[in-house]
């Protein structure tokens, strides 16, 4: 929604298609389109033509219905979608064949459809059972930013996160750099917190902990192998390119 808001703002102000496509990373067409739609809402309601919050929350809603209007499509030539699928890769192609079928979406909205359709024809997942104290998983995440006293002014921040895969419980620590000593040093608080050390961290295969990922060989970071030994933990990373590795198995 962030991206969409932006788009809309930069229209609002009159800036160039190609700075926007700059900004947000959305081709030009698809800005065109929001364009298009923006004019058309500024017709019909005058009265809050250049009120850019009032146009933007009645444009969610048209998005909304023709999300829905172009899924419902979608869901109900599921067969003719999967036959032309079948024979062409080509997505544009396939989007122009469609839309002279009766298609009205655009072909990012064939596209998310499409996508949704494999994801629900994967493989499922299964949890795996663990014991209490045998498997927690580790990562940073981005936050945003937060104001830094010493500095003063804003910042990008990140939080540390340890769950244990049994019970679910979790450790969160905010702080303001991914670097070795930061990684290290949430280890320690997360163990301090639990009043324990899990027997296998599962980390993400970020700089930190992994210098290579590989299935067969990682290759951990020295200072966190030696961190695993004095503490006793066996340090399991997440295969590269499978998430579910993370706690779950196919």
């Amino acid at each position: 929604m962030e991206k969409l808001r932006s788009i809309i703002k930069g229209l609002f102000e009159k800036e160039k298609i190609k700075a926007i496509v700059r900004k947000t990373g959305v081709s030009k067409n698809t800005i065109k389109s929001y364009r298009a739609l923006l004019e058309k809402i500024r017709e019909k309601h005058p009265c809050v033509a250049y009120d850019f919050e009032s146009v933007y929350e009645i444009l969610k809603d048209v998005r909304k219905q023709e999300r829905s209007t172009n899924f419902s499509w979608l869901n109900e030539n599921i067969e003719l979608v999967k036959k032309k699928l079948t024979e062409c890769k080509n997505l544009v192609r396939i989007h122009e064949v469609l839309s002279e079928k009766g298609f009205a979406g655009s072909y990012s909205s064939l596209t998310r459809y499409v996508n949704k359709q494999k994801d629900a024809e994967e493989s499922p997942i299964v949890r795996i059972e663990t014991l209490p104290g045998e498997y927690a998983q580790v990562d940073f995440g981005s936050i945003g930013k937060i104001y830094d006293p010493k500095i003063g002014q804003e910042r990008k921040a990140y939080v540390f996160v340890m769950t244990l895969c049994f019970s679910r419980h979790a450790y969160y620590e905010i702080v303001k750099e991914q670097n070795l000593d930061t990684w290290i040093y949430c280890h320690i608080h997360a163990f301090e917190y639990f009043g324990g050390v899990p027997e296998v961290i599962i980390p993400d295969n970020l700089k930190s902990a992994i210098i290579k990922a590989s299935f067969t060989d990682p290759k951990m970071n020295k200072t966190y192998s030696e961190c695993a030994r004095h503490y006793g933990f066996q340090v399991d990373p997440c295969l590269p390119g499978t998430p579910e590795h993370k706690g779950y198995a196919k």
